[in-house]
């Protein structure tokens, strides 16, 4: 008697009582097309229809394979129209011209396959296609930052820096403020609550008259938050630096401005949280400017 498919992958089940003396044959046939639904290629040249992938059983079915490859010189937008059974696919855009392919079940909606790019798609049984990006609890979806991964403990992962505590985005803010001749401002304040965790701030020093002080940043830095100061002096009248008591140097010795105009100084420190102080741990004195 002959063999009784299944419903999703549609494979030939060898019937209890019924296939005595068959039933080997039926399952070397069995397992050959179940290899094929996870490994095997099912190339498809396109035009300008839409193509309904053969489902009715058998061997070597269109729909039971893995990876559906579009290939062609395209004169249309097109489609592979899939079985409504859940299933996940592999699906390749190797085709050319401005026109699209997409994969839809007969009833849904089609999902846009951009051109040489390869996606995994799954369909839900329900006619839905979704594409698989990355899974958050469950659900599926996009990881928009290193928080995403399991929370803090994901993102210290991702960024292979197990000590730090971080957890925005691995940016460069460019927090730019001119220090000029008017008078006022005399000082900068950083912002250790920007979004970012390297802020870095240039300072063109063009002032006649008085000194200039960086002062201690506000808001809640964390551990690990690096602050970077580039200044120059571009007034024939040079201007010192002075320092906020939250920034920490080296012998307890804050560096200077370089006495030159033209030039470029640059002050790095980051945020220990034991002691809430802004270590420097780095200085560039003297940089030419060009």
């Amino acid at each position: 008697m002959a063999a009784t498919p299944d419903n999703n992958l549609r494979l030939d089940v060898p019937d209890v009582t019924l296939d005595d003396n068959t039933w080997g044959t039926i399952l070397n046939t069995l397992i050959g097309e179940f290899e094929r639904s996870i490994t095997a290629i099912h190339s498809q040249a396109f035009t300008s229809s839409d193509v309904t992938l053969g489902a009715a059983g058998g061997a070597n079915e269109e729909a039971r394979k893995a990876i559906l490859v579009a290939t062609g010189a395209l004169a249309g937008n097109v489609n592979f129209i899939i079985p409504n059974e859940p299933k996940i696919y592999i699906v390749w855009n190797n085709t050319t011209e401005d026109f699209t392919v997409g994969i839809k079940t007969s009833a849904g909606t089609r999902l846009d396959i951009p051109q040489d790019t390869a996606i995994i798609v799954w369909c839900d049984g329900a006619a839905g296609i979704k594409q698989i990006n990355a899974l958050t609890s469950g659900v599926v979806s996009n990881a928009t930052d290193s928080t995403q991964l399991i929370g803090v403990a994901g993102a210290n992962f991702a960024q292979k820096a197990v000590k730090n505590q971080w957890t925005k985005p691995q940016v460069l803010l460019a927090d730019q403020v001119t220090l000029d001749i008017s008078g006022d401002p005399n000082f900068y304040v950083p912002d250790a609550d920007s979004d970012t965790n390297i802020l870095v701030t240039q300072a063109e020093m063009m002032r006649d008259t008085d000194d200039v002080q960086i002062k201690n940043p506000t808001g809640t830095p964390v551990d690990g938050q690096i602050l970077v100061v580039t200044v120059e002096q571009r007034s024939s009248a040079l201007a010192s630096i002075t320092w906020g008591s939250e920034f920490k140097w080296p012998d307890n010795t804050a560096i200077d401005l370089t006495q030159t105009v033209d030039k470029i100084d640059a002050f790095s420190f980051m945020y220990n949280a034991n002691v809430a102080l802004w270590l420097n741990f780095g200085t560039a004195l003297n940089i030419p400017r060009s």
